[in-house]
């Protein structure tokens, strides 16, 4: 496949017109937090004494660990303006509204791409592929056209075999875990097997699962903040070999057509009567390949260092392992795969007494409404009898996961074959390491002991 000379289409249109992506990274303070956890909360306070440094998620604590952060917001300011005004918004009611009430929509996040390739372009660097990989994306379509897309996928998801995939993706790289002296979790499991399934059930070639994996991992940070010119660079090449990858595949099935879910989507790329081009179809599985691996693997990574931090409830899982579904559950919302999502105001509306202004950008921490203890009775524990946990580990609202399904099935699966097969095995949490992203939390590496 000739898809090294891919030359992207230009979709930018009068880039210059397009408002910035105002980046999370401009108001980030590094400092400590001089505030006690048992202070008084100053709700409403703008900017009050000390609050102007709440929110500091790149910081390397806030990195490894951004739970006490997240307290500390919720405690201390909830609907919390930064200075650019932009807001954080972190306990669970307040994130459930801002998910469900409609004058809060998605941002425009490719558009941010449309400026960013004015500002960084030369002769030789543009994010034109970028974007095109990410124009598309459900996760940041606005209505009408999220809703006809997502219905346009939800037809074609009974008709996956999906089961029977994971089940034999999981056989084989069990054989292969069984034949190393040491296992790491992410390299060895976690990673693999969702980029195996997705691939499989796309119909893309075997022969390049280890392309599939590069590009997927980065195309998976497209929307992170903080990245330097190079990284974005690296995206946009990954972005731009990708997109020729999946037009190839496109062209296989026009010749040879194959019941997958590329074959599928071609089959129903006609929308309340309007017809989806071949570039909205790949932006649109380019969605699907990087949504359906990058939340399972942090699923597998994070629960299963969760269950070493936490023995009782490992040995409790392996006495009773009808426990199984909570148990996954528990894990989805102790340590969320996806810990943050944005939204704008579309008019002036009022979040906890705070005015929000059109046009204001919210965080909206996902993985802070998790360990709410408004909403969860002990929250920063592992319980995996939990009987009350309504988490918003896959979102809230219309934006709601749509492959939530398929990554609970490959937890389930996932984590019932380590139960059976590796029972003695555990995380090495001093020797592991965690990804720098900020909206989506996982491991780069998880070694594995022997108990």
């Amino acid at each position: 496949m000739a898809w090294h000379g891919h030359r992207p289409v230009d979709f930018l249109g009068n880039a210059r017109h397009c408002q910035p992506f105002r980046l999370v990274s401009r108001c980030v303070s590094t400092l400590p937090n001089p505030i006690p956890m048992n202070a008084p909360a100053t709700q409403g306070t703008l900017m009050g004494k000390g609050l102007s440094t709440l929110w500091a998620p790149f910081s390397p604590a806030n990195r490894l660990n951004p739970y006490p952060m997240y307290q500390a917001l919720r405690e201390l300011d909830p609907v919390h303006q930064l200075k650019t005004g932009d807001w954080v918004v972190s306990r669970y009611a307040d994130v459930c509204t801002v998910l469900m009430d409609k004058r809060f929509d998605v941002i425009d996040m490719p558009s941010y791409f449309r400026y960013k390739t004015l500002e960084i372009n030369d002769t030789v660097v543009d994010l034109y592929a970028t974007y095109q990989a990410s124009y598309n994306w459900l996760l940041y379509l606005r209505r009408p056209m999220h809703g006809r897309t997502r219905e346009m996928v939800m037809k074609i998801w009974p008709t996956l075999n999906f089961a029977d995939c994971v089940r034999t993706v999981l056989a084989e790289l069990a054989g292969q875990m069984a034949q190393k002296a040491a296992i790491d979790l992410i390299d060895d499991f976690a990673k693999p097997l969702p980029v195996m399934v997705i691939s499989r059930l796309m119909g893309f070639p075997e022969t390049h699962l280890e392309e599939l994996k590069y590009w997927g991992e980065r195309l998976a940070t497209v929307f992170e903040p903080m990245l330097s010119r190079n990284e974005m660079v690296e995206i946009n090449q990954a972005a731009a070999a990708f997109l020729a990858f999946v037009d190839d595949c496109i062209t296989a099935h026009e010749q040879k057509p194959a019941d997958t879910m590329i074959g599928k989507l071609m089959a129903q790329r006609t929308v309340d009567g309007e017809s989806i081009d071949r570039a909205d179809l790949i932006s649109l599985i380019a969605n699907l390949f990087v949504a359906g691996e990058e939340t399972t693997r942090n699923l597998i990574g994070n629960g299963f260092a969760a269950l070493t931090a936490f023995p009782e409830q490992y040995e409790r899982l392996r006495q009773q392992p009808e426990l199984l579904k909570p148990a996954v559950e528990e894990m989805l919302r102790y340590d969320s795969p996806v810990q943050i999502t944005s939204r704008m105001a579309l008019e002036d509306a009022e979040v906890s007494g705070q005015l929000i202004r059109a046009g204001e950008q919210i965080y909206v921490c996902l993985g802070s409404a998790d360990r709410d203890e408004r909403q969860f009775d002990s929250p920063d524990q592992l319980d995996i009898t939990r009987l009350k946990n309504k988490h918003l580990a896959f979102g809230y609202g219309s934006h709601f996961c749509l492959g939530a399904s398929l990554a609970r099935m490959q937890g389930m699966m996932a984590f019932q074959l380590l139960l059976d097969q590796f029972p003695t095995l555990r995380a090495d949490l001093p020797n592991a390491v965690q990804r720098k992203n900020l909206l989506l939390r996982g491991f780069g590496t998880l070694p594995t002991v022997r108990v």
